[in-house]
């Protein structure tokens, strides 16, 4: 059996990241449905470096993946992986099986870059400038839209370890019909998004045993079921938003003014602070 690995992101500091920009070019109204087919590359003879085999280390080489359609680098993976261990502040365990959060991923490609294939020595010139959290389909339609390619965080059942290939197509499918158990915690790269089809695919960490190396497609439908299994998408960007534009200051003082028996009465109301 494959290893998971992924450790869900509490609201708090998902609300908080989101709450510490302003992502104006980001929450805009969504592309209309039908405009997004947006495939990122990947190069296929990095599969097998890009295996996880069986240790938990989906949110190291799912990132590396995304990082990889961004620089045209293969990266080291496990370092990633080992690095967002290290200051995920969880008082747990730091070995191999014990997984890690994608916001600690996040945080080290942002403040530490990354490294590449065979090296342990990050370098910034592969760095993310900043991330977010996407909360839906259309947040994630719009990110992809813009050129950002995300990555999940979801819950695997047991039906997605069978793809299924599509008559009409040959393409290979999963999260249709009875999804079954949940096996565990998965980080897994998003490598397309498809209006037509309305659908994701999403590129494994597995190597080429698993739906021969490629991609799976996965309905609009089902990644908003998987939401609700509290799921999460971080998307990394390469621009730091502006921070939010403070709050008008509260005036000390309002003037009033109401009409009484056909009469006005006005004056000057100190606020009670």
């Amino acid at each position: 059996m494959n290893n998971f690995g992924w450790k869900p992101t509490t609201d708090d500091r998902k609300i908080a990241d989101n709450a510490r920009y302003n992502w104006a070019r980001l929450r805009e109204a969504p592309p209309p449905m039908g405009a997004v087919e947006v495939t990122f590359p990947y190069n296929s003879d990095w599969i097998d470096e890009q295996n996880q085999g069986n240790i938990g280390a989906c949110v190291g080489y799912s990132c590396s993946w995304m990082k990889s359609s961004y620089d045209k680098q293969l990266f080291n993976a496990y370092w990633l992986y080992k690095r967002a261990q290290a200051i995920d502040n969880d008082p747990g365990t730091k070995g191999d099986q014990d997984g890690a959060y994608l916001w600690a991923a996040g945080d080290v490609l942002r403040k530490e870059g990354h490294s590449l294939y065979k090296q342990t020595t990050p370098s910034m010139d592969y760095k993310v400038l900043s991330y977010y959290w996407a909360r839906s389909v259309d947040e994630i339609r719009t990110a992809v839209d813009k050129g950002y390619p995300p990555v999940f965080g979801v819950p695997w059942f047991s039906n997605f370890n069978k793809p299924w290939p599509k008559a009409s197509s040959g393409e290979l499918w999963i999260g249709e019909g009875v999804w079954g158990q949940i096996l565990g915690g998965h980080a897994i790269w998003c490598q397309a998004v498809s209006d037509s089809r309305k659908a994701v695919a999403l590129l494994n960490t597995w190597g080429a045993g698993w739906a021969s190396g490629g991609p799976v497609w996965i309905s609009y439908a089902s990644i908003t079921k998987l939401f609700r299994y509290s799921a999460e998408c971080m998307v990394a960007l390469d621009y730091v938003p502006e921070p939010p534009p403070d709050p008008e200051p509260e005036e000390d003082t309002m003037d009033v003014t109401a009409i009484v028996d056909g009469r006005e009465y006005g004056g000057t109301l100190e606020r009670v602070k």
